[in-house]
């Protein structure tokens, strides 16, 4: 075979191959939907809630901790039910519920509540079981504080 005929096949199997991948579809990798998606597979949700966990952190990082940020919104809006959802109905898994709860006790948002009951029915003796609980309990308290009070302020009277 020429070296002219050589390049043509592979430049044939090149083409074939990226077609491929155009028509199954990647997943992407940066949107939290990707790993949403496969918080229901048992085999898949460690590894999606860690990544879900990781594109939280830069998240917040980039809003600078602002809770209000229209792209910390999204995100929370995308992925809140679900974390929350596999954070419930599997409390054996310790490792993805650990990574669950900084979106959960992060977010001060009402819909991570039956994630934090979930919490505060904790193992007793078991380390990370309870360091949830008190996560949870931690995060319960700021939902109530108003933004730039002092941290452990008593919390307002309409506080739930």
């Amino acid at each position: 075979m020429t070296s002219k005929g050589w390049i043509r096949r592979a430049a044939l199997i090149a083409c074939l191959g990226l077609s491929t991948v155009g028509v199954s579809g990647c997943d992407d990798e940066r949107d939290p939907k990707t790993w949403v998606g496969k918080l229901g597979d048992n085999t898949k949700r460690p590894g999606a809630m860690r990544k879900l966990s990781q594109l939280w952190r830069e998240r917040l990082a980039g809003a600078r901790d602002n809770l209000q940020d229209p792209q910390v919104r999204a995100f929370l809006n995308d992925v809140l039910p679900r974390v929350v959802a596999a954070y419930t109905e599997h409390p054996e898994e310790l490792a993805t519920r650990r990574e669950a709860m900084p979106i959960l006790a992060g977010s001060r948002d009402p819909r991570a509540i039956p994630g934090y009951i979930s919490a505060l029915q904790f193992t007793t003796g078991n380390g990370d079981s309870e360091g949830m609980a008190l996560d949870a309990a931690r995060a319960v308290l700021a939902m109530c504080e108003p933004p730039g009070a002092p941290r452990g302020a008593a919390p307002p009277a309409d506080c739930p």
